[in-house]
């Protein structure tokens, strides 16, 4: 009998649970500027993809929505009003204005003998390669335009065996290459969207 009347009641409740759930807020992501010149502008798009890409694995309070560019504006020419006149076109809650600051890496090579075996020895090279990147995100509001934060994140890998292609800046990179995505460099602007999306998400809108 008591099992009867907690039923419908039940039945009730859960509509109310799930209409009190906060929604994820919807973040639009613009193409990156480029601090250092050396982008090119599908690496500017790239990017902010690969920044789409982590939210959705790693904030689910975030809903990531990639804005593009109409043909009369140019990348360099964005700023605060630009970014949230865009974004509110888009439907989109929060505006993510995104800049490359430092994309950089370096390599220097050590050599020296091995010991001897049956009186042979050999000579080896080690090769190392460090990478840093800095990434930064300007959050943007746009039912008032006001700017929420301004996070600066650093990245950076080390390698004292690596013996692939060294990438010296994101130029090289045309946004689809995995190759570059697997170099010090790019293991390091990985880690700097994977630290940018955690800030991001854990950031009061």
């Amino acid at each position: 009998m008591h099992r009867k009347l907690w039923l419908p009641a039940l039945a009730l409740a859960i509509p109310i649970l799930v209409a009190g759930q906060a929604q994820p807020v919807k973040i639009g992501i613009l193409p990156f500027l480029d601090a250092s010149g050396a982008m090119r502008g599908d690496t500017a798009a790239a990017l902010s993809r690969l920044v789409q890409a982590e939210m959705s694995h790693s904030a689910p309070t975030l809903s990531a929505k990639v804005l593009t560019l109409d043909a009369s504006t140019k990348l360099e020419s964005l700023d605060q009003d630009k970014a949230v006149e865009i974004a509110k076109a888009a439907g989109v809650d929060v505006v993510l204005l995104g800049t490359v600051l430092e994309a950089k890496s370096s390599e220097s090579t050590k050599g020296g003998w091995l010991p001897s075996v049956a009186g042979q020895s050999a000579n080896v090279q080690l090769r190392s390669v460090k990478a840093n990147v800095t990434l930064q995100g300007d959050l943007y509001r746009i039912a008032d335009s006001g700017k929420i934060a301004s996070l600066r994140i650093p990245g950076s890998h080390s390698d004292n065996k690596f013996g692939g292609a060294v990438y010296t800046n994101l130029g090289a990179w045309d946004g689809h290459s995995s190759i570059f995505l697997d170099s010090p460099l790019g293991k390091a602007l990985q880690k700097a969207v994977t630290d940018l999306v955690k800030k991001i998400s854990t950031t009061k809108m």
